[in-house]
């Protein structure tokens, strides 16, 4: 079998596809964890309302939730928790056992053990309201959802499923639609610098409970912040649904594995005392120049830390613009109280409510702390 990979070693880093049995490259420098993209055909994802206060608990409930959706006995197939995508609800994945353990034989066997399996629908980034973003290649579609789902299709029964969903707004990308799509392309859709997809903790990995790799430290949100600008995204890029623990990344206990990362694209920075510094080098035009990213984040880190704010987005403007925080808070008072603890770090803020979601989450108030051009940097 050819697998575009060798067997005697572990891989570790790049991005890859599982296909009838074999595993090729998609992009070898990829900056993210090594992950290995399975067919989405073969995997259900849905959102549900998982309003539980710990994950054990969510993940315990999950099955149970999806069971009016899975057209098989609960014992038979694998339901893998996702990011959260709105305050109580989650992203899931279903699988039948005997499936995802071919898989797991498959990645083991080419020296992935610890890769993350990701339905390749959620390498597709999420599109905005009312809109579906997709990529058509090889006579087949992969679709992301505004809800954060996704699905798989071959390309002759999209129109039927689109005229079903109600026509949303298609972000289009790769092949043509069919014919009978294309009034509903935009003219435009988010693009990224170097036309590489972009960098951010897997949506949904199929490795857990059961088939949970041994991994070692997290992919953590600084990280993640770092190869985004390594990986050369677009200035106005919104990075969907931050994980509740997005901006308590802490530097030191990312130093390492961020060294590393930035060692492997120059060589050159290796001993860089400064690791911000370096991203900021390696992407100028991603870091934002005089108001980088990474940086900016950074220092909001520490003036939030051990708030009880949970992180749905980041939205960040580019160099001399404004950088967004959507958060949802307990109350409004707290919300308030964390731009004050920022602007007391120097990076004037101010909050209001969201403005896509004025009324009140299940557990508080969604909110928007912006943070003024003037402090980033």
């Amino acid at each position: 079998m050819t697998t575009g990979v060798s067997s005697m070693t572990a891989v570790s880093s790049g991005l890859w596809r599982l296909s009838g049995g074999s595993v090729q490259p998609v992009d070898r420098s990829w900056a993210g964890p090594v992950t290995l993209l399975v067919p989405s055909e073969r995997v259900l994802i849905r959102v549900v309302d998982l309003p539980f206060p710990s994950r054990a608990k969510r993940a315990a409930a999950a099955p149970f939730a999806l069971e009016d959706a899975i057209a098989e006995p609960l014992g038979e197939v694998h339901v893998a928790l996702g990011t959260e995508v709105a305050p109580g609800r989650h992203l899931c994945a279903v699988v039948r056992h005997a499936l995802m353990r071919e898989w797991v034989a498959s990645a083991e066997a080419v020296g992935m053990a610890d890769a993350v399996l990701m339905p390749d629908a959620m390498a597709v980034p999420l599109p905005p309201a009312g809109a579906w973003r997709l990529v058509v290649a090889d006579g087949r579609a992969l679709v992301r959802t505004d809800d954060g789902a996704g699905f798989a299709v071959e390309i002759g029964l999209l129109p039927a499923l689109w005229e079903a969903a109600d026509r949303p707004t298609l972000l289009a990308s790769g092949d043509a639609v069919p014919d009978a799509m294309r009034d509903g392309v935009a003219e435009a859709s988010l693009e990224l610098a170097d036309g590489r997809p972009v960098v951010v903790a897997p949506p949904v990995d199929l490795r857990q409970g059961l088939y949970a790799a041994a991994r070692g430290p997290a992919w953590g949100p600084w990280k993640v912040a770092a190869a985004l600008a390594v990986g050369g995204a677009a200035a106005h890029l919104a990075l969907a649904v931050i994980d509740v623990t997005a901006l308590h990344f802490m530097a030191e206990r990312r130093e390492a594995e961020t060294r590393a990362l930035i060692t492997a694209r120059d060589a050159s920075l290796a001993q860089t005392p400064d690791l911000v510094a370096a991203v900021d080098r390696l992407a100028p035009e991603a870091a934002g120049g005089d108001g980088p990213f990474v940086r900016t984040l950074s220092r909001a880190a520490g003036a939030l830390a051990g708030r009880p704010l949970s992180y749905r987005a980041v939205t960040y403007g580019g160099a001399g613009q404004a950088t967004a925080l959507a958060v949802t808070a307990p109350d409004m008072a707290e919300a308030e109280a964390a731009a004050q603890a920022l602007t007391a770090r120097a990076l004037p803020a101010t909050v209001t409510l969201d403005p896509v979601s004025e009324t009140a989450a299940a557990t508080g108030v969604n909110a928007v702390i912006t943070l003024n051009a003037g402090g980033a940097g």
